[in-house]
């Protein structure tokens, strides 16, 4: 088992399930709340197969909140496969 330091991280560096959940709560609120004043408007089609249908947000970081690539449900389970955890 991994200890945690005080800033939320693993020993090597990962944020702790606790400050990684946080982040991505807080990341999921950003795009809801800019997509309900009418920032960001979902497209139709997923940016990497281009299948239509449910979409779902990809951060490409956490920490800017709005940098997003709208996939499919698919494509994001890929995607998030290939990112390291931060």
């Amino acid at each position: 088992m991994e200890k945690k330091n005080l800033a939320g991280l693993t020993r090597n560096g990962h944020a702790s399930g606790n400050a990684r959940s946080a982040k991505v709560h807080n990341a999921q609120q950003r795009v809801h709340d800019a997509m309900n004043r009418g920032e960001i408007k979902k497209p139709s089609k997923c940016s990497r197969c281009g299948k239509s249908g449910k979409l779902e947000a990809s951060h490409n970081s956490y920490s800017d909140r709005l940098n997003i690539t709208w996939l499919c449900p698919s494509c994001h389970r890929k995607d998030n496969k290939k990112k390291p955890k931060s």
